[in-house]
């Protein structure tokens, strides 16, 4: 029985995984049967089949996952196409020919590595933690600061699978674009400080009359007593 349990886990959880993440048939208890015929069927052009008929669904517009022996179709693309996983693995010296070929390849960075992180993650204080749009700070990343877009609606506990489902396949219009990198000393864009001016308040300007019972003269009120304009004298305090 146990032997039966863990080819049911093996063929439900790789050959023919589905999209439930938990679930597996129990029909395929049929092919353990008899545990000394099983090993004649052909699982693996079965397999293969089974992973095709999923491609072609997950082809489909509406379709938005895939199931199937996932890890056969990695080490096909890895095989074959070796430059896509030249940034995200490498070769195993001590592979051989005889152990399963999703062996010949090994992560570039240990699992371990994500142990800091995750423990650094954990500390974290929600105090400590300060959200912002992505676009107003793009200097703080490198980019070159540009005229900021009209900001983004906050989608509620309510959102239904439908919405989830458009903003799935719509994703990349909630992407902010980064823009170039600051090259020398040029922060922003060259629009962004007349757009700057024109909705913001950079200026300060002494809005009170200065007393001579309160304060000596100053050239503020030296200026306006000459008959100039206080609002002349400001300070530009701009910050962009």
């Amino acid at each position: 029985m146990a032997a039966r349990a863990f080819l049911l886990f093996l063929v439900g959880c790789t050959l023919f995984s589905d999209k439930s993440a938990y679930a597996i048939s129990v029909a395929y208890l049929e092919c353990f049967r008899d545990l000394n015929s099983c090993g004649g069927y052909a699982w693996g052009a079965t397999a293969l089949a089974y992973l095709y008929d999923n491609l072609r669904e997950a082809s489909m517009h509406q379709t938005r996952t895939v199931s199937g022996y996932l890890t056969l179709l990695q080490t096909w693309v890895y095989e074959h196409f070796p430059t896509l996983c030249r940034d995200c693995c490498r070769l195993s010296a001590s592979y051989v020919e005889d152990y399963p070929r999703a062996l010949k390849w090994k992560p570039k960075r240990d699992k371990g590595l994500v142990l800091p992180f995750r423990k650094a993650l954990d500390e974290i204080d929600v105090d400590e933690m300060y959200a912002h749009l992505p676009d107003r700070v793009l200097r703080q990343y490198g980019h070159v600061q540009t005229i900021l877009g009209s900001p983004l609606e906050i989608v509620g506990q309510t959102t239904t699978p439908d919405e989830m489902d458009i903003m799935f396949t719509q994703y990349v219009v909630h992407v902010v674009d980064v823009g170039p990198v600051v090259q020398g000393h040029v922060v922003c864009s060259n629009d962004y400080m007349d757009w700057f001016r024109r909705i913001s308040h950079p200026y300060i300007i002494r809005r009170g009359p200065v007393h001579e019972a309160d304060a000596e003269p100053t050239d503020h009120a030296t200026h306006a007593a000459d008959g100039g304009d206080p609002a002349d004298d400001t300070v530009d305090i701009t910050v962009y």
